[in-house]
């Protein structure tokens, strides 16, 4: 793998190099009037720029470092960060992670588009804070159980939330067991289907938008036009 890796970086840097000639003598025909191509040479420009780092990070690599901050795993979005899901059928994914909040009558009133895989009980104060944030009052927070644990707890004590649904990380707490508990639980299936649903039926899937920005202003419209359809469905 390292000496194909190698053979690769090899390659890349050498057609790096010509593309920058290229794009030198490009810049100096625009310098001497022509105008037709400013548009090519900006992208050409950019995608240099890009190739740059995957280059660099090559060699970081190849050099034995084989954890690298940051790293470029797309050239058409910089921005994107490998997410592990430790799933059988999925181990990872690229892209951007997405947290989203809804309320009992099935609007999303709270959702933010991280860089990188934040842990979940770290997003949630940034959750319910923006809902409280557009007039919610927040009494009960309902989660599963990445979000069950001391940092967890101490977020929702200091947005005032007293009463959590939210199964413990590691061993059950007695209340978990009763009856009661496990009905409120439940209830909390009905945020899957919303994640579905945003997922296949409002774009939320793939961002056709690039970078991080481009990728919260795509969220963003999805849930818009959920929230939209809520509001004119029948009762």
């Amino acid at each position: 793998m390292d000496r194909q890796t190698a053979a690769l970086h090899e390659l890349a840097s050498r057609a790096a190099r010509q593309a920058e000639r290229v794009l030198v003598n490009a810049r100096r025909a625009l310098g001497e009037g022509g105008r037709a191509g400013a548009r090519h040479v900006a992208r050409l420009a950019k995608e240099l720029t890009g190739a740059a780092r995957v280059i660099t990070q090559t060699a970081t690599r190849l050099a034995g470092r084989r954890t690298i901050a940051d790293r470029v795993i797309s050239l058409s979005d910089l921005d994107a960060r490998p997410i592990r899901r430790g799933k059988p059928q999925k181990p990872t994914e690229f892209g951007f992670k997405a947290s989203v909040a809804d309320s009992p009558e099935g609007f999303v009133v709270s959702h933010q588009v991280y860089a990188g895989n934040p842990a979940d009980v770290h997003t949630v104060e940034t959750a319910v804070r923006e809902a409280q944030a557009i007039g919610m009052k927040v009494r009960t927070v309902l989660a599963d159980r990445a979000y069950g644990n001391a940092v967890g707890d101490q977020a929702l004590e200091r947005l005032g939330i007293e009463d959590s649904v939210i199964p413990r990380q590691g061993t059950a707490a007695p209340i978990q067991h009763t009856r009661a508990w496990r009905r409120r639980y439940r209830y909390r299936a009905g945020a899957e289907g919303r994640i579905s649903g945003l997922k296949r039926g409002r774009g939320w899937a793939r961002s056709r938008l690039k970078g991080h920005a481009g990728a919260t202003i795509w969220a963003g419209h999805g849930v818009f036009t959920h929230n939209l359809d809520r509001m004119v469905a029948p009762t």
